[in-house]
């Protein structure tokens, strides 16, 4: 398979970053495949173990219809406007003024908000010096190359580090930066492939009721003359006002689809995009679409329900936001990662570390614990681009 050109070679960002590590990337003296190639050398190629399943995957999937039913409420208000008249008794006829008012007041309330360049993917690799729990890798590189995951065959021994990587300062330390980068030798990865999958399709009907409300006035109007001796004449005019306010309420889906945004810190605004599984930062473009409910439930992928947010290579401080499936995320260890809408429409995650706090470092976003703090990070708010409404 042909390999890109590159200008960094990808690294475990658990690795403690030194001079040598540096070199080994091809940060210091822009020679990253040259690295990579003598790293390969001294100590030889990544091995990459293959199991194939034996057994079907079975799979049902649900097909929701939904049908709406109009309930019609039928609401009629009367009022009777009674006027009594006095006169003498020359007169024959008289005028009646009133004044009747309808105000019809209608308020609705709609809910919406107005969109990450490709970054560089990390890899978990064995024998890396590790940093401290507190720090985090803040690496913005833009263009990666996928690499061969490590072997498990055994390392030539090296007695010096090669002239290609002068700044290490033994073969121990050497040795460690080309793990980080993952060629070495003793490393192999084990690859599953993907199992038949037999899908059962089940169909389920689901009716919605919403009330429609129709309202209609009838003012009855009576008029009473009366004659009485020339000694008194009143004359009432009588005014009255109905006011009628219907409000209608949008209604929000349960189940939302959409891009994501970041507010607050330098990049507000800029979507968020999935790279090589891992939650990043778009620089220009549209971010990824992300499907989540607004009561509460762990986001997942359009069209890959069962590839769901974890937090990855995550301690009881911060881990890395990473979409992976149920499996995947067992082998390594990682942790779900449940989120929730607010009223002011930003978006809550939490999980059972206790992180539930957003921070922005570098290309990655990470959910920490509420008391975690660094320098290289800030913490930031994520909003939906906009909200889909019940029709």
């Amino acid at each position: 398979m042909p390999v890109a050109t590159v200008s960094v070679n990808p690294f475990n960002p658990a690795c403690l970053e030194t001079s040598c590590l540096n070199q080994i990337v091809g940060l210091s003296g822009n020679d990253a495949v040259v690295q990579f190639s003598s790293c390969v050398a001294q100590f030889g190629s990544p091995v990459v173990s293959t199991v194939i399943p034996t057994e079907t995957v079975f799979a049902t999937a649900t097909t929701t219809v939904e049908y709406i039913d109009v309930i019609v409420s039928l609401t009629t208000a009367t009022s009777t406007l009674e006027e009594t008249l006095t006169s003498y008794d020359s007169v024959f006829a008289t005028a009646t003024e009133y004044t009747t008012t309808n105000v019809v007041t209608i308020s609705t309330r709609v809910t919406g908000n107005p969109a990450p360049s490709s970054l560089k993917k990390m890899r978990k690799r064995k024998n890396c010096t590790r940093k401290p729990s507190s720090a985090l890798s803040q690496t913005e590189t833009v263009t990666a190359t996928e690499v061969p995951e490590p072997s498990t065959a055994e390392t030539e021994t090296i007695t010096s580090t090669p002239s290609a990587a002068p700044v290490c300062s033994d073969e121990a330390e050497y040795s460690s930066a080309c793990s980080c980068i993952g060629a070495i030798g003793d490393i192999t990865e084990t690859v599953t492939a993907t199992a038949e999958i037999s899908t059962s399709t089940i169909y389920e009907t689901v009716s919605s009721a919403i009330p429609s409300i129709s309202e209609s006035v009838v003012n009855v109007v009576v008029t009473t003359v009366v004659v009485k001796p020339a000694t008194i004449t009143a004359t009432n005019t009588v005014s009255t006002g109905l006011q009628i306010t219907t409000t209608v309420t949008s209604v929000l889906q349960p189940t939302q689809t959409a891009q994501l945004l970041i507010e607050g810190g330098p990049r507000t605004g800029k979507p968020l995009n999935v790279v090589s599984s891992y939650v990043q930062w778009a620089n220009t473009g549209t971010g990824s679409n992300i499907v989540f409910s607004l009561a509460s439930g762990q986001p997942w992928l359009p069209g890959q329900p069962a590839v769901k947010l974890y937090v990855h290579s995550a301690n009881s401080q911060v881990g890395v936001l990473y979409f992976q499936t149920a499996a995947q995320a067992a082998t390594s260890g990682d942790v779900a990662v449940t989120c929730s809408a607010n009223e002011n429409d930003t978006i809550s995650c939490a999980n059972a570390l206790g992180h539930s706090k957003f921070l922005q470092c570098g290309a990655y976003v990470y959910l920490a614990s509420p008391a975690f703090s660094q320098a290289s990070c800030t913490e930031v708010a994520i909003k939906p681009a906009s909200l889909a409404y019940v029709s």
